[in-house]
């Protein structure tokens, strides 16, 4: 726990040099506002979420709107773009500055849980074979790319599911592209790929 409290500090005070050294950069800003922009009825259209929507200005976080676990217990703020550089919001600048101010956010969260923190074991126990209930249903938790999702579906003392699907916000993310894409200059391609932050093993599966 004091190794994680250093690096909550050690990582507040370097985010700061980060938004000192880059968000506020004048040539960075030239590169990343009104590149790649998704609007907010884009982000509708396709299912977005996490900093691809909210980077759009659309106030959405399941944390907040839709709490489970223990999130509604903890004070946090959820960060939207707001357009202050550029002429809109949902391009690549403000899905940056969205996750520069979550990693702000996450500090805060990380601190609060260590204050509720109780001593006693971390580890649950678990059967080896879990067998499922008959039924179907479907999970969805806030991710740091986005919302992912499990849609299961078991039959009666199953051991493994009947059906399962998995969402990926980073497939949801990738579909926007041929939106976004033509007439762009490679180098911005390039810019609008690396702000939606995909992760091309959870695209292919």
């Amino acid at each position: 726990l004091d190794r994680v409290k250093q690096f909550c500090d050690e990582m507040e005070e370097e985010a700061k040099k980060y938004h000192e050294l880059v968000s506020m950069n004048k040539i960075f800003m030239q590169r990343t506002a009104n590149v790649g922009i998704m609007s907010l009825q884009d982000c509708l259209d396709f299912g977005a979420t996490g900093p691809v929507l909210r980077g759009a200005g659309y106030k959405w976080d399941l944390r907040k709107n839709k709490p489970y676990s223990l999130y509604n217990e903890f004070e946090f703020d959820v960060p939207v773009g707001t357009g202050e550089h550029g002429t809109t919001v949902g391009d690549c600048w403000n899905r940056y500055i969205v996750r520069m101010k979550e990693v702000v956010e996450s500090i805060k969260i990380i601190r609060q849980v260590m204050d509720k923190l109780e001593p006693g074991s971390i580890m649950g126990k678990v059967p080896k074979i879990i067998k499922l209930p008959e039924g179907e249903v479907y999970v969805r938790t806030e991710a740091p790319r986005g919302e992912i999702g499990f849609h299961l579906i078991s039959e009666k003392d199953g051991k493994t599911p009947y059906r399962l699907k998995v969402k990926s916000p980073c497939f949801t993310h990738t579909s926007m592209l041929p939106r976004v894409a033509p007439g762009q200059m490679i180098a911005d391609f390039v810019a609008t790929v690396g702000s939606i932050d995909i992760v091309l093993g959870e695209v292919d599966r």
